[in-house]
Formats: C-alpha cells, structure tokens, sequence
C-alpha cells in the first residue's frame, strides 16, 4: 500500500480522493468508482465529500485520517491484486511491488500472463507456485519485465491513440520501483 500511495499520490493526503478529468467518476486511493461501484466505503466517502462542499482536497484530508476506510483500502489491495496474485511467493519484494502495482493497473490476469511469457510458464493469468518459482529463478526479470510493460502501454496507445494522455504516467510507474 504504501508503494501505491507513494507512486499513485506521491505520499500526498489531498490526492487520496480525487477526479480525474477523463474520467465519469471519483477514485479513492486509486480504487475507480466506476470500475469498482460496489465497493462498500463509496457511500460513506461520497457523503464525506457532500459534507465538504464537493471540495475533494478537504474531503481527501478527512477520509486520510479514517482509520476504518484506511483499513478497508488495505483489506481491497491485499484480496483482490496481492493475494490474488500470490505476490507472498516472490522472493524480490521490488519484484513483488512491480507486479503489484501493473496489476493495479491493467487487471492481475494481464500482469500475470506478462510474466509467465517472459519466464515461460503456462499463460494462463494465474501466477500460483511455478511462476513464482520461475521468476524467482529469472536473472534480470526486473529489467526485463520493465521492458514488456513498456510494450504493452505502448500497444495499448497504438490501438487507441486517445489513450495517449495516460502514456507518461504509466511509463513513470514502470520506474517507480
């Protein structure tokens, strides 16, 4: 968590809640409302932000000293993208944050089949025992997990150039760790 705060808000409290232009709805430490609408702390955080006037920094401010809310972030990441993609297993906790943090953002089964191409392990999307095991036992799989990444934001762009606005601040995930 503390790597995607750094990486997502650069450890800023006021960006916590926030409204991307592009985008229909609000996110919340990086969890999208559209993408997750089922969340259970939406109703609480949009009534957080009610009672502030719509002004999201104030209401950012709040919600970062919530306890409960902080805890049920946690609780998201940790179920749905580490645990789910069995990070306890890579040895390298830089290599673990990397695959984290790409499978935040382009969904766990794409940042598993990722890597299972570049270890060559079955590309099922699934990283269980022997991918963990193939990527602990890749030389260099940093550097050249880094370099698919790269690759696949660019493709990405290619097919739809009008993604081109997200370009810079994937490739400067890809750096971030």
């Amino acid at each position: 968590m503390r790597i995607l705060k750094q990486v997502e808000f650069s450890n800023r409290d006021d960006l916590l809640l926030h409204k991307n232009k592009h985008e229909a709805t609000v996110t919340f430490y990086g969890i999208y409302q559209k993408a997750h609408p089922g969340w259970k702390r939406w109703n609480e955080i949009l009534k957080i932000l009610q009672e502030e006037g719509g002004n999201l920094k104030r209401a950012s401010y709040r919600l970062a000293t919530m306890q409960e809310i902080i805890d049920d972030v946690y609780y998201f990441y940790n179920h749905y993208f580490w645990n789910k993609m069995s990070l306890g297993l890579i040895e390298d906790k830089e290599i673990a944050a990397k695959l984290f943090l790409f499978g935040v953002n382009v969904g766990t089964k794409t940042a598993a089949r990722l890597a299972q191409g570049l270890v060559g392990t079955t590309q099922d999307g699934i990283l269980g025992k022997i991918t963990a095991k193939a990527i602990n036992e890749f030389r260099d799989f940093k550097i050249a997990y880094e370099i698919k990444q790269k690759y696949h934001y660019e493709a990405i762009v290619a097919k739809d150039p009008s993604k081109e606005i997200y370009l810079s601040g994937w490739l400067n995930r890809i750096k971030a760790v």
